[in-house]
């Protein structure tokens, strides 16, 4: 942050992109206010035909991503595939590799006296 705020130097920022009723913001703003996890928050209104804006070209990007998903064609085989989506297919192991995989989380075992 670019000063401390209650004794804390570092903070997450967080940006979210709403449209809720003026109730609504009233109920969010005295929540956000109350919140001991919020040391600061700016509740803001958007200009209208910037927000207009934004969600055409959004919806335009996702069009033009949509078609361009439809045209391409599916791969089969991972040797079609490119080489950074080869990466990402599942691993198959057998019955005998499965059983030398440790478990995600290592479990302690506790000692009774």
């Amino acid at each position: 942050m670019a000063y401390p705020i209650e004794h804390h130097r570092d903070g997450y920022y967080i940006f979210i992109d709403m449209i809720l009723t003026p109730e609504t913001v009233a109920e969010l703003d005295r929540t956000l206010k109350v919140s001991e996890d919020v040391l600061r928050h700016m509740v803001i209104r958007r200009d209208p035909k910037a927000v207009q804006k934004e969600r055409e070209e959004f919806e335009a990007r996702a069009a033009a991503h949509e078609q361009a998903a439809s045209t391409e064609p599916e791969v089969e085989t991972p040797e079609e595939m490119p080489e950074e989506s080869a990466d990402a297919l599942p691993i198959e192991l057998s019955p005998e590799e499965i059983e030398y995989v440790p478990p995600a989380i290592e479990e302690e075992e506790s000692v009774e006296a």
